[in-house]
């Protein structure tokens, strides 16, 4: 179950956040809700890039996503430190304690992914 649960993690967190930030760096968006200010300089620079940059640039975006969903399975199930002492997490899926396995089950399914593309994931997909 954990890997199935991984795998909706990474189309709902990794997945969607790439599709968003390929909207927004490629001025897709309507920015009529105010983030024009702050976007701006990342749109312009994103727009300098030659697309074998662009395609660098999104790896890294997607990493540093990937890293940070598994830091906070990671604080979950226990591994990584949590700045406040004494806290004790526990997840459960569908009344199901997880065995504090998920960050072991998230990495498994990238790894799995990069596996089977050659380490060249297709970041849209």
């Amino acid at each position: 179950m954990n890997e199935t649960i991984a795998k909706g993690f990474y189309d709902s967190i990794v997945k969607e956040a790439i599709r968003d930030y390929d909207e927004l760096l490629n001025n897709k968006l309507n920015f009529s809700y105010g983030l024009i200010s702050q976007c701006k300089p990342w749109i312009d620079m994103y727009a300098s890039l030659c697309e074998e940059d662009k395609k660098i640039l999104i790896s890294l975006v997607r990493q540093v996503i990937i890293d940070t969903t598994s830091h906070i399975f990671g604080i979950i199930d226990g591994p990584c430190t949590f700045s406040i002492s004494n806290t004790e997490f526990k997840l459960l899926i569908n009344d199901e304690d997880s065995n504090m396995e998920m960050q072991d089950s998230f990495l498994a399914y990238i790894e799995g992914l990069e596996e089977g593309n050659d380490s060249n994931v297709d970041l849209y997909s």
